[in-house]
């Protein structure tokens, strides 16, 4: 049986892989997690999958094809995670008509770094399709409400996004 590391080690892996992680995203490449060895053991192999994407991985190598199902779930962006990512897409195209750098969506503050990382969930969304989600829109006649699959949804809202983008002068800037 493998016992996850605690105490000092865990820290040292923890560091070593925010290292990584860190100089990953300076390079600009996604940066995986390394494989769990014991392919018997699914509890700590999501465990440590979850951690890996707290940590801000992209994925995590699998020796075994049961490894990959318990990989996809921890990677797998929430249906709250992919309807807010949607919001913020579409709120930007807004924002940067209005001439905004920063805006607010749910309360929270909005800017550059938030939208690309609306975008990379986007992106996830399409790649490990998950359960429905609801988008609610607010039009001039008033809210509508959608239900989609979090692939469409997300889809739906990168491609709007990238349209109104391209027709605009360039790439998305605050």
């Amino acid at each position: 049986m493998v016992v996850p590391p605690t105490g000092a080690l865990a820290r040292r892996r923890s560091t070593s892989n925010s290292a990584v992680r860190m100089a990953a995203a300076e390079a600009g490449v996604p940066a995986w997690d390394s494989a769990y060895g014991n392919f018997r053991d699914m509890a700590h192999l999501a465990e440590e999958a979850a951690l890996a994407r707290r940590l801000g991985f992209a994925g995590k190598s699998a020796i075994h094809p049961s490894q990959v199902a318990v990989i996809n779930d921890a990677f797998r962006p929430t249906a709250d995670e992919i309807a807010h990512a949607a919001r913020v897409i579409v709120s930007a195209r807004q924002a940067r008509l209005d001439g905004k750098g920063a805006w607010q969506v749910d309360g929270r503050m909005i800017d550059a770094p938030f939208v690309m990382r609306a975008l990379g969930v986007a992106r996830t969304a399409q790649r490990l399709p998950s359960p429905k989600v609801r988008i609610t829109r607010t039009d001039a006649s008033g809210t509508t409400t959608k239900t989609l699959s979090t692939s469409s949804a997300c889809a739906e809202s990168s491609r709007r996004f990238a349209l109104r983008r391209n027709r605009e002068s360039g790439p998305w800037r605050p």
